[in-house]
């Protein structure tokens, strides 16, 4: 398998994992939710649907679209190699920068989470809150690092292609 290959194969199993996490997640909430019918839950509750949400959509994007990333690249491998350098390689130095930001805003949210239990003493619909805000950031904050080092690798593949 070649590394472009492994690469993006890579991506599709980790968005793959991303779907289930979100859908468990989801799911999670609602079951708290309904049979748990107190304040800290109704607070753990938001978190936990509209992070999840927002993993589940990017993910799903990512698995649609692996196949034809395959096969794009591996035509700018074998007939349009400058390609990898006007397009590819533009286009995942932008996706390495925007986790600089992504990761950023997963700490700022860790940090919310972190005050809000300090500030409500972990209680209620606030510290519920807190709680879902503080374990959603580090799921994603986890989930963001390895595909952050898969592109760091798929990076550098692409500038040994370009030399």
């Amino acid at each position: 398998m070649s590394p472009v290959h492994k690469y993006f194969l890579g991506e599709r199993l980790q968005c793959s994992m991303g779907i289930v996490l979100a859908l468990s997640c989801i799911a999670l909430a609602f079951w708290l939710r309904t049979s748990q019918a107190t304040d800290f839950y109704r607070g753990l509750f938001y978190p936990f649907v509209i992070i999840p949400v927002l993993l589940l959509l990017i993910c799903t994007g990512v698995v649609l679209r692996t196949g034809r990333d395959i096969k794009r690249v591996d035509q700018f491998i074998s007939s349009q190699r400058e390609k990898i350098i006007s397009l590819e390689t533009p286009r995942i130095e932008k996706v390495m920068q925007n986790f600089k930001w992504i990761k950023l805003i997963e700490l700022s949210i860790l940090a919310t989470g972190i005050m809000i239990l300090v500030l409500y003493r972990g209680t209620g619909f606030m510290g519920g809150l807190g709680l879902g805000l503080l374990l959603q950031s580090l799921i994603m904050y986890g989930f963001d690092l390895f595909a952050e080092k898969r592109g760091e690798v798929y990076l550098d593949i692409l500038k040994h292609l370009n030399q």
